[in-house]
């Protein structure tokens, strides 16, 4: 599925990282800002505003200038299903004994890498070896 929403909807890993901050935001605050993402993602507002204007072209979020963020159907879709492969890594990664901030870490980082059907590989591993 990685593959597809790569090509389909031209996501880069910093969009994806993009929404998947903003589906947690959402989550833990409800009402999110530009504010709200740059600190979470310690960047620059402005940062935040031009990815703003990708996903919104993309479809994959509402955006106005100044106003709430909020992810559309397909968005939330994608941020749960790069959420789900970041907590499988981090399971995995726990389950091999890395420690929880370096499998935080390195989770981040294969979330982009890898393809869902290798994440549920990885899961179905990690459920047989708990």
């Amino acid at each position: 599925m990685q593959g597809v929403i790569k090509n389909s909807l031209e996501i880069t890993e910093s969009l994806e990282d993009y929404l998947k901050v903003i589906y947690c935001l959402k989550k833990d605050k409800g009402t999110i800002k530009v504010k709200d993402v740059a600190s979470k993602l310690n960047v620059k507002p402005s940062s935040v505003v031009e990815a703003l204007k990708k996903l919104s072209r993309k479809n994959l979020i509402s955006y106005e200038k100044y106003g709430e963020i909020n992810l559309n159907e397909t968005g939330t879709e994608i941020a749960e299903k790069i959420i789900r492969k970041n907590e499988v890594l981090k399971n995995f990664l726990n389950l091999i004994g890395v420690d929880r901030e370096t499998a935080e870490r390195e989770a981040c980082a294969l979330e982009h890498a890898l393809k869902l059907d290798t994440i549920e590989k990885i899961e179905a591993f990690t459920k047989k070896s708990n």
